[in-house]
């Protein structure tokens, strides 16, 4: 039990830099909270996964043992694909590109590096509270 909330409350608070400005071109004027990252349904289906393979105790341990995964991988999914379409309607796939790392705020780094940073720190806790 103390694996699943320590675990549970990790992944939490790898969310927080998702309640900050992540894209936009001025603070104050076009931002764009990380919250948009768990309204796409690719981030809501990960965080529902996550808390799936986590919580729930299948027959089949390997659903345990990788559930959680798929849904590290979907948040981070998640975050690149709004990075690269949350101001799609532009006049070109190029200059889209451009202004995708133009209009970006430091927290949308921060937050891709923890969510990367998560996966690696749940796999430790995972092996280590396992024995």
């Amino acid at each position: 039990m103390k694996k699943k909330i320590l675990l549970s409350v990790i992944f939490l608070f790898s969310l927080i830099p998702m309640c900050f400005s992540q894209y936009g071109a001025l603070k104050g004027v076009q931002e764009v909270s990380g919250i948009i990252n768990l309204t796409n349904p690719i981030g809501f289906i990960a965080v529902i996964l996550y808390f799936f393979g986590i919580w729930i105790n299948f027959k089949n341990k390997n659903i345990n043992k990788y559930l959680p995964y798929f849904g590290m991988i979907g948040i981070i999914l998640s975050e690149l694909n709004n990075f690269l379409t949350w101001n799609y309607p532009n006049k070109s796939y190029l200059e889209n590109i451009k202004n995708c790392f133009n209009m970006v705020f430091p927290m949308f780094y921060i937050g891709l590096a923890i969510s990367i940073l998560l996966i690696l720190v749940y796999r430790f806790i995972d092996k280590k509270l396992e024995q």
